[in-house]
């Protein structure tokens, strides 16, 4: 097999989720035989070679990463210098960062795409009866801005558990991440002040250049 035909191998092997297992799986596909075989430059895939092919490859759709949605394993570790918002505090970044708690480590993300973000409740007036402060609902993408909407919970038997965490699309350069009630007149997420109807937590990380896909679209 050519030069040119091992790239096209690994293209194709990276496409299937192979990751990061292709180069030592294709080299050792080769048989003692086809090695002595083929000329000195071919009988092995280059360092070079393998990386070309990847970068042919979307590494936001091969790479293992965790699903986008809320995570019951994940919440504020007590000691994170969190953003303060209105019945909330929040933190937004990485997941390994130390301001987020999880249950059995954390998963696997992308970091230009992808980030985590975990809620504590604090004393809140306003909220609605029975309510013991906040629980993420999900997210809507409005232009380049990724908006968080909390809901009230209560605590009950058989009910649904409460959510303090989830991993949401990474805005693009120029957007970034809110909080924000999910129902007209409740408090959760608005400004610390309670001066505007979400609030703001920036956009950390690396630099995004594409633009939101069909799946974050739709995860919502």
């Amino acid at each position: 097999m050519g030069r040119f035909g091992w790239v096209a191998f690994v293209v194709s092997y990276l496409a299937a989720g192979c990751g990061a297992s292709v180069k030592a799986e294709a080299r050792a596909s080769l048989d003692a035989d086809d090695v002595e075989r083929a000329p000195p430059a071919e009988a092995s895939v280059e360092e070079s070679d393998v990386e070309a092919a990847a970068a042919l490859v979307d590494p936001a759709a091969s790479a293992p990463v965790a699903l986008l949605g809320a995570r019951p394993d994940l919440t504020l570790a007590e000691s994170a210098d969190a953003k303060p918002c209105k019945c909330v505090r929040v933190a937004l970044g990485a997941p390994n960062e130390a301001a987020f708690r999880w249950k059995e480590g954390p998963p696997t993300t992308h970091p230009e795409t992808q980030l985590a973000i975990a809620l504590a409740p604090t004393p809140c007036e306003g909220q609605p009866e029975g309510s013991t402060g906040p629980s993420y609902w999900g997210y809507r993408i409005v232009g380049g801005d990724v908006v968080v909407l909390l809901e009230p919970w209560r605590e009950q038997e058989g009910g649904p558990p409460r959510v303090l965490g989830a991993l949401i699309p990474k805005p693009p350069e120029g957007g970034q991440v809110y909080v924000a009630p999910a129902e007209s007149g409740l408090p959760y997420g608005q400004s610390a002040k309670g001066d505007a109807a979400r609030c703001a937590l920036g956009n950390p990380g690396p630099s995004r250049a594409r633009p939101f896909t069909e799946h974050e679209l739709g995860q919502q």
